[in-house]
């Protein structure tokens, strides 16, 4: 496979991340524009779509093999990549300054009457799903115009998942817009639903910190913003700086961390994602090893299943579980495929 050029690479990263970051808070006032939020700001607007014009233009010469940063530098040196890593520091702030109001409207006791509380939520949602298509739509894009095929069937992977949830957060969106005072079942739904995107912000907040400190050399728990009791820790359970500023993003200790690592699950996110579902490191495995992600293992699992039968009726097109066999049945039609399998061996 060939390597990217290690400016375009920087440069990339950089200019990805920023379109989506841009990108997730026009979505974001949009939807509470649209929900009609007192949260949503018309100028915010403005400022995120004037920083998009000057991002495109950046991408634009990017494809042509103009990259905007060098990895030779010591600092910054041009106009351009003082203006991107102010960007990043822009997005920074306001994240910042999102992340405990969401925090706050999670722990409400009684959503249905903080209607604004429902709005917030609902437009984190959409803003978490789009950021990381967009994120992932750009480097294909960037993949594939400079015919890295290989980094671009990798993002291709990732992306059409990422452009399922979209999908998912939009019809949270009509849910809500068309809902004029929704139900407890459904706010609960809608709690559990942006449980994470507190968590997505924090590690877009560390995406930024890895991004802006490119020329600082080795990155460290300081530009991680961690405290020094909180380096330590991380550092005695020898996890860099970069790995620990995710697994935090999640709320995930160090030693959560290690008992991830051992059964094989790298991603934090989708550590947080088993966690969510009801799950641990005993029996996330075999459910993802019958190739179930985390929510539909949870359905499986709650209608009686084991995870090896789930899959196999996933595997014949049955997604829903009340349309297989559960129960006595379920183990019943185990035991015959399994006898079957002992005597064709």
């Amino acid at each position: 496979m060939a390597e990217v050029h290690k400016d375009l690479q920087l440069t990339s990263s950089v200019l990805s991340f920023l379109r989506a970051g841009f990108y997730g808070q026009i979505v974001f006032h949009t939807v509470l524009s649209q929900l009609g939020s007192t949260l949503a700001d018309e100028s915010y607007l403005q400022n995120a779509h004037k920083a998009m014009d000057r991002v495109d233009p950046w991408i634009a010469d990017l494809h042509k093999g103009l990259p905007i940063f060098a990895t030779a530098w010591k600092t910054p040196e041009t106009f351009e990549a003082i203006k991107a890593l102010e960007f990043l520091k822009e997005l920074k702030a306001e994240l910042k300054l999102i992340v405990p109001k969401l925090e706050s409207s999670l722990v409400l006791e009684d959503l249905s009457s903080e209607k604004e509380a429902i709005n917030l939520l609902v437009a984190s949602i959409a803003r978490t799903a789009n950021v990381r298509a967009a994120f992932l739509d750009s480097l294909f894009a960037f993949y594939t115009h400079h015919n890295f095929k290989e980094l671009a069937d990798q993002v291709k992977f990732q992306f059409d998942d990422a452009q399922e949830y979209v999908q998912v957060s939009h019809i949270i969106f009509e849910t809500f817009k068309d809902t004029g005072k929704p139900d407890r079942e459904l706010l609960e739904r809608l709690r559990q639903e942006a449980q994470l995107a507190p968590s997505d912000f924090r590690a877009h907040i560390h995406d930024i910190n890895i991004l802006i400190n490119c020329y600082a050399g080795e990155f460290t728990f300081e530009l991680a913003e961690f405290l020094p009791v909180e380096s330590d820790l991380w550092h005695d359970a020898q996890i860099a700086p970069r790995a620990a500023g995710y697994w935090r993003a999640y709320h995930f200790s160090p030693n959560d961390a290690l008992e991830w690592f051992g059964v094989e699950v790298q991603t934090p996110s989708l550590a947080a994602n088993w966690r969510r579902a009801g799950f641990t490191t005993q029996d996330a495995p075999a459910w993802a090893k019958a190739g179930l992600p985390p929510a539909l293992a949870r359905v499986w699992l709650k209608a009686g299943f084991e995870p090896e039968h789930a899959g196999k009726m996933i595997a014949r097109g049955i997604i829903d579980p009340m349309q297989a066999q559960t129960g006595e049945a379920n183990k019943a039609e185990q035991q015959e495929e399994d006898s079957w399998e002992a005597k064709q061996a």
